[in-house]
């Protein structure tokens, strides 16, 4: 085993991250996620993008948050999702 990968191995070092979402629509919630052909490099980052899509589809992309490259939810990641539900007319 080479260092690198005993070192991920031992600190478990994500090697990169994801932004899970539903798409709500038709009574349904469909699970989903992005970018689908690589990972983005930094939590940060992940959270950057989260954000930006919440605000490019309220009430129709909801529940989103960010994974880890084993596509686990990151710790403490309740205290961070992103509900984005329409608010209910009044």
């Amino acid at each position: 085993m080479k260092m690198n990968e005993a070192l991920d191995l031992i600190n478990k070092i994500p090697k990169g991250f994801r932004v899970r979402f539903e798409r709500a629509g038709d009574g349904f919630l469909r699970g989903d996620c992005f970018p689908e052909e690589s990972l983005l490099p930094t939590e940060k980052l992940a959270w950057f993008w989260a954000g930006e899509l919440a605000k490019a589809a309220p009430g129709r992309i909801v529940n989103i948050y960010v994974v880890d490259d084993k596509n686990n939810p990151l710790k403490d990641y309740e205290k961070r999702e992103i509900k984005n539900r329409c608010p209910k007319d009044k």
